[in-house]
């Protein structure tokens, strides 16, 4: 039920001229505590990955990802990218401390994932991860939460983020 809550919604976005989406907020700072700031940042990562398969329906590109801001400054926040090469200094450190990952069904090095646990009508995924801070049941803030997106194929990993526009 969830998850076809957030693809309608996503979709609705999707559907509307940007220009005729009014200003809103989705959640605000004073909406998060310790005990939904999971579910916040969960929510807010579906509703970014499906407003961009809906969009694109196409493996990531750094710069389309860049582009769907307009749509997610309109609902209140606003989604922060980095790209990290493997030869980064702080790429284990990244690598190794993700809330989730966010992967694609046609990027060559997971589409066999996709295959194999039967998500082939799925564009992408969203992979809990084990180290965050907050899965570890350490306190933290929303705002040191993160999502990779790791590019096998170019060497590159997109640290993903987001900051609440109120």
């Amino acid at each position: 039920m969830y998850k076809n809550y957030i693809k309608n919604l996503s979709e609705k976005i999707m559907n509307v001229e940007i220009e005729n989406i009014k200003d809103s907020v989705i959640f605000s700072n004073k909406d998060i505590n310790q005990k939904n700031i999971k579910d916040v940042y969960e929510i807010l990562s579906n509703i970014t990955f499906e407003c961009y398969d809906i969009k694109y329906k196409s493996i990531f590109e750094i710069d389309k990802f860049k582009e769907m801001n307009k749509y997610y400054n309109k609902l209140g926040f606003s989604v922060m990218i980095k790209k990290i090469n493997k030869e980064d200094k702080y790429y284990n450190k990244t690598m190794n401390n993700f809330f989730n990952k966010i992967v694609f069904k046609n990027d060559p090095s997971w589409n066999l994932y996709f295959t194999i646990n039967n998500k082939d009508n799925c564009n992408y995924m969203i992979i809990g991860g084990t180290n965050s801070p907050y899965n570890l049941n350490k306190n933290c803030d929303f705002n040191n939460l993160y999502s990779i997106i790791d590019m096998n194929y170019n060497d590159n990993l997109y640290k993903i983020s987001f900051k609440l526009n109120q």
